[in-house]
């Protein structure tokens, strides 16, 4: 993947690959790829519309079906539900060996939210196994995730508030509520204490939505406890996110 507006081809291993723009399972045997061109979808007043192209470079036709999801963060965990609020064309399409399938995602009527709206486009393989794929052979499944935003009314800026949360013993807690419109993205998450403690909080790369939050635990000893701290984020684009936090009194 090349950027976060880029295109990505997916290469036959026997797993899982992922990344915040788009998922995949793969398990093959053999050299497969499929590719899939942006990874981001960004729709508003000026851009109602855009199309995904998905190219199918195997010997073999594919059918994919498409699905839009809401995309919502409710106490710090992500929740989706079906959803209209966006048009996506075709609903079910097979692309033959070699060639590619536009899909294209547009805008219905309305006026702009005060908030990024956030939706994922899920476009999955629904192709039928051929007969030698039966018994013990291992298939192929490819399912996509492509986030979708829309841009909210006012110019878009995330904004990034950060907090001590309650945790068990011999853990500490690290809050991030995004006060923006748009979304925040982070890719690493680094804490410094007093003396020349510093800690990486692990699993903090993702997504917070326009208003939403998230928290991560981290491994916290006694003599580190009630520390000002210092914190550090990359963000997107390789943007810093910096802030300092005093324990409470």
């Amino acid at each position: 993947m090349n950027n976060a507006h880029g295109s990505i081809r997916l290469f036959s291993t026997c797993g899982r690959t992922a990344a915040w723009l788009l998922s995949a399972w793969l398990c093959v045997g053999a050299a497969y790829g499929m590719g899939i061109s942006p990874v981001l979808v960004e729709l508003g007043s000026a851009r109602r519309v855009v199309s995904v192209v998905v190219s199918n470079p195997t010997a073999s036709p594919t059918t994919f079906q498409t699905q839009l999801l809401s995309w919502r963060q409710d106490d710090g965990a992500d929740q989706y539900a079906e959803s209209e609020d966006l048009i996506v064309t075709p609903a079910i399409a097979q692309i033959a060996a070699g060639s590619t399938q536009v899909f294209r995602v547009a805008l219905r009527g309305g006026p702009p939210m005060p908030l990024e709206r956030s939706y994922r486009l899920i476009i999955e393989d629904i192709s039928e196994l051929s007969p030698t794929q039966g018994g013990s052979a291992v298939s192929l499944r490819f399912r996509f995730s492509l986030p979708v935003m829309v841009a909210p009314a006012a110019p878009a800026s995330a904004l990034a508030r950060w907090s001590l949360c309650p945790a068990p013993a011999g853990k500490g807690c690290v809050r991030l509520d995004n006060e923006g419109n748009r979304r925040l993205r982070l890719s690493t998450l680094s804490l410094e204490g007093s003396g020349g403690w510093q800690q990486h909080v692990k699993g903090a790369a993702g997504t917070v939505l326009a208003g939403a939050w998230k928290q991560w635990t981290y491994e916290l000893l006694p003599q580190h406890q009630g520390v000002p701290l210092r914190i550090s984020a990359r963000g997107e684009g390789g943007t810093t996110l910096q802030g300092d936090i005093e324990p409470a009194r």
